[in-house]
């Protein structure tokens, strides 16, 4: 049992992690409104800007490993509030942006970089407070997203109407400022009991005796203290080094990164051009930009009922996982078949239903690695995602670009969806495979 698990603070957590993960991946997924804008704005082609509308998911994840020693420098409260400031700067000087490529860097890079640090210790905060209850967290955190995706997108439909893309980034700026105040809420589950945060702090026993050890060992000399310092950061550089080489060594972590990158390399594909297809289909630009509400409102209802179903009849999320991959998968591959603004609708919010493979995976990851791997796992997943964030929008608009449609585009999408379906069967196996073979060199 987790000490986070402990403490009914952990539902403040996990409110405040979902709202992270609204403010942050939210804004990133409702790109569509502004992708079309841009598209028309600077006259430049789908494959061009499609590549600027994912490069801020591309960096946010990219960039794992740094906000991994971010976190352990700084701490999951002040590093979401740096990413939060960072994110708002970003998309602030989106405002003045004269071309693609200034798009490219303050909406995708900078925001990027702010984002995913937010977005990264919303996770770690979630990893520290749940355990048995993950997949239900996840789909909660995954159904506040939608629900975020949705009012957001509504909003900015509103926005740039009223004032244009520039008005509409500069009001999403000061959203995202929000995050700068969610971020104080993450409070590590060692000093949260006393925390005047805390709605119910615990007076228990324990938590007096390691209060006074801790003033104790205040007294000892400066120069002491200081060198055991030193001493223990040599050692947790030394303990990240071996894991991060027991981790990458692993043929399950190895597997699991190849699902992982499938999934996004074919996921995200929908968020971005969804909005843009219903337009080339003839359906009025209102109608369109509903699309991308369509998403979050079956997010907000599918994505904390998978989780719950998931725990409540205790079952496997890579078992989860699988099958709404398979079903996601197959919606997108026959979306081309119900080409009218009826089926466009249907697909979003039935796409948006079974979104949830991100959530079970997340906290299916933990079963497998264990929760002490699961935060360095993550930052070196997060580079294989953001690899294929940026390729799969990219090569959809490639496939546009030739074609002049985006049902190739989709089915594209379709097909890696059901291959990280398939792939996930054998996790069982190379996990059965993985533990006899230590097994075999411990007896040995």
């Amino acid at each position: 049992m987790l000490i986070g698990e402990r403490y009914r603070y952990r539902w403040v957590v996990l409110v405040m992690a979902s709202v992270t993960s609204g403010l942050t991946w939210g804004i990133a997924m409702t790109v569509g409104h502004f992708y079309s804008s841009w598209m028309s704005y600077f006259d430049a082609p789908a494959s061009y800007v499609s590549m600027a509308g994912s490069l801020t998911l591309t960096v946010g994840c990219g960039a794992g490993p740094i906000f991994r020693n971010v976190v352990k420098k700084l701490g999951l409260r002040w590093s979401s509030f740096c990413g939060g400031l960072i994110m708002a700067v970003g998309l602030a000087a989106g405002y003045f942006a004269q071309s693609v490529l200034a798009i490219c860097f303050t909406f995708g890079v900078v925001t990027g970089l702010g984002s995913g640090l937010s977005n990264f210790c919303g996770c770690g905060a979630l990893n520290e407070y749940f355990y048995k209850e993950r997949a239900f967290a996840e789909g909660v955190a995954g159904g506040v997203f939608c629900l975020f995706s949705f009012c957001i997108s509504v909003a900015q439909q509103y926005w740039i109407t009223s004032y244009t893309w520039r008005g509409a980034i500069l009001l999403t700026s000061a959203l995202s400022l929000q995050q700068c105040i969610v971020s104080l809420f993450f409070i590590s589950p060692n000093v949260v009991a006393q925390h005047p945060l805390n709605f119910w702090r615990e007076t228990d026993a324990q938590h007096i005796v390691s209060k006074s050890e801790n003033d104790k060992c205040s007294d000892e000399p400066l120069e002491m203290s200081s060198k055991a310092a030193e001493q223990d950061q040599v050692k947790s550089d030394l303990q990240q080094q071996r894991s991060y080489l027991k981790i990458i060594s692993s043929p399950t972590f190895l597997l699991l990164a190849t699902i992982d990158f499938l999934n996004w390399f074919g996921h995200f594909i929908p968020y971005v051009h969804l909005v843009e297809r219903g337009r080339i289909q003839g359906i009025g630009f209102e109608s369109s930009a509903w699309l991308a509400s369509a998403f979050g409102a079956g997010g907000f209802i599918g994505r904390p009922l998978t989780g719950f179903v998931c725990d409540y009849f205790k079952i496997h999320p890579f078992k989860a996982f699988c099958f709404v991959q398979f079903v996601s998968g197959i919606s997108s591959l026959i979306s081309p078949f119900w080409p009218s603004t009826c089926g466009l609708f249907v697909y979003a919010s039935f796409y948006g239903f079974f979104s949830s493979g991100y959530g079970l995976f997340k906290s299916g990851v933990p079963r497998m690695l264990g929760s002490a791997y699961y935060v360095d796992a993550l930052s070196l997943m997060l580079v294989l995602e953001a690899i294929g964030v940026v390729l799969g929008p990219t090569v959809s608009g490639i496939i546009y670009d030739q074609t002049n449609s985006y049902d190739w585009s989709f089915c594209f999408s379709g097909l890696c969806q059901i291959l990280t379906g398939i792939l996930s069967f054998f996790i069982p196996a190379v996990r059965r495979f993985e533990s006899r073979r230590a097994l075999e060199l411990d007896v040995a």
